[in-house]
């Protein structure tokens, strides 16, 4: 929603003193196992979003889409659950699809670069490094 109204924006402001703290419950959702999708599809309307409005940083917005189903399989291993093998295919094809632009962006470091390499690579491997550095 936020890509949305900056784009409607004349000007856009920042101010750094906190107006509002945010307390997290031990039980809240943002804290549980379950692990939330969504985020796929939210990343893949900001990449269509930007392939149709500001080409010119593609490469930031495809490869935030292939971080973000990085960041779901990686819920799935640190839960210590299966991921569904259907969603599995569509996040493999995600990254694979997207990895140019991983290695393409300059605001993206070696390190995150490596992370893509070896997922793209290796899952299994992936899997192992992950679960050694959680």
């Amino acid at each position: 929603t936020m890509y949305k109204l900056f784009d409607h924006a004349e000007i856009i402001a920042y101010d750094s003193i906190p107006m509002y703290y945010y307390y997290q419950r031990e039980s809240s959702i943002s804290r549980s196992d379950k692990i939330n999708n969504a985020q796929i599809d939210a990343s893949r309307e900001l990449l269509k979003f930007v392939k149709s409005n500001y080409p010119n940083i593609i490469n930031e917005a495809a490869s935030t889409f292939a971080f973000e189903n990085i960041s779901v399989y990686n819920a799935y291993i640190k839960y210590h659950k299966l991921c569904d093998p259907f969603l599995l295919q569509q996040i493999k094809y995600n990254i694979y699809s997207n990895k140019k632009y991983i290695f393409k962006s300059t605001s993206i470091s070696w390190l995150k670069k490596l992370q893509a390499f070896v997922f793209c690579v290796s899952l299994p491997l992936y899997r192992y490094i992950f679960q050694l550095l959680k």
